[in-house]
């Protein structure tokens, strides 16, 4: 790959060493410096490959689970090019103003309960809202809750339509835990979400 003097190969790695670092535990076998060496070639190879995208960090964190899962880097970075390109591709006509104005309306309406102690603990909603949106719950969801919610995403035709009716329904099912909640425990929450049945909550998501 390209980009072995740049300083977004440096960026790379740092993310690469973070985001294999908070998940050390699910490593197991695999050694770590071998899974931050599969993101950062897969990450820097794709930014190569697409002059017209620029680093963010946000890209290691969608690349993370196919590294993970997939023991061989072609095979990552096929599946990463193609969540790219579907993200572009639903992006292009779904911006993100858009996309939380939809989102937050549904949240009022569907959870109306939940969405009155969000505003009376003066929770953020764009601080948390955005990523969920943005980056597939990849930063918040446990791994393998996670890679069963995109084993969904990538089987179903539009699948990525599904995501603001998934993040709902991740409301809804810690709904009773994050009414018990302050701000400060809400926003650690909603940042790392608990593991969920996603045999429950995915199906959930198609009736909302």
């Amino acid at each position: 790959y390209a980009l072995e003097t740049s300083d977004a190969l440096k960026r790379i790695r740092g993310e690469a060493g973070r985001y294999c670092r908070a998940r050390k535990k699910l490593l197991e076998s695999r050694s770590r410096a071998g899974l931050e060496g599969t993101l950062e070639k897969v990450v820097a190879t794709f930014l190569a490959q697409h002059a017209d995208v620029d680093y963010s960090p946000a890209l290691v964190i969608l690349c993370g689970p196919f590294a993970f899962a997939m023991s061989m880097e072609c095979d990552v970075y096929y599946c990463f090019e193609r969540l790219m390109s579907q993200l572009d591709d639903h992006f292009a006509t779904h911006d993100i103003n858009e996309r939380m104005s939809n989102f937050l309306m549904l949240f009022r309406t569907l959870l109306p309960d939940l969405y009155s102690h969000f505003e009376e603990e003066e929770v953020d909603f764009k601080a948390w809202a955005q990523s969920w949106l943005t980056n597939l719950l990849a930063k918040e969801l446990p791994l393998d809750c996670l890679l069963r919610l995109w084993d969904t995403y990538f089987s179903t035709p539009d699948g990525l339509t599904l995501h603001v009716y998934v993040c709902l329904a991740m409301l809804s099912y810690c709904k009773d835990s994050l009414e018990e909640l302050e701000q400060s425990e809400i926003n650690s929450m909603l940042a790392r979400l608990p593991s969920i049945d996603m045999d429950q909550a995915s199906p959930f998501a198609f009736y909302l």
